[in-house]
């Protein structure tokens, strides 16, 4: 799937449409610990279903204002621990859509993101996550 601080990173990947934006779709790439509970959450939200490639911000699922936008969360299970903002600046923080299939709803495409720590999850936690190389094949949830 990718790598994560440049350990081999093979998450849950998930796309469902965006509940307050019908035509944008929201990504996460979830790991699960060996309980099946979550543990961290890569988050891209409101992408387009058009084929391109668009830089990651730092907005939220509900602001209609034509970013796509990205964090990094650290859970138990649904409880938040900490997370990251996506670093804008640095171009390396793009996700491109290579395709999407209306009739079968399915999604392919790429994505690489930095991250910095906005609230720590645990002392010793990384100041900084960086996503390469992370690649996606899967169905948008009805």
């Amino acid at each position: 799937m990718g790598r994560k601080n440049g350990i081999p990173w093979s998450p849950y990947p998930s796309v469902s449409l965006n509940t307050v934006l019908k035509n944008k779709l929201n990504f996460s790439f979830t790991e699960l610990d060996k309980y099946g509970l979550k543990r961290e959450k890569c988050s891209i939200t409101k992408a387009p279903t058009a084929p391109g490639t668009y830089p990651l911000n730092n907005t939220f699922i509900q602001t209609d204002d034509g970013l796509v936008g990205s964090h990094y969360f650290f859970n138990d299970d649904d409880f938040l621990l900490g997370y990251y903002d996506v670093l804008e600046a640095d171009s390396s923080s793009f996700m491109t859509i290579l395709s999407y299939d209306t009739v079968t709803r399915e999604v392919k495409g790429t994505f690489e993101a930095t991250y910095i720590v906005k609230q720590r999850p645990y002392p010793g936690a990384p100041d900084t996550i960086r996503l390469r190389n992370g690649v996606f094949h899967t169905k948008v949830l009805q």
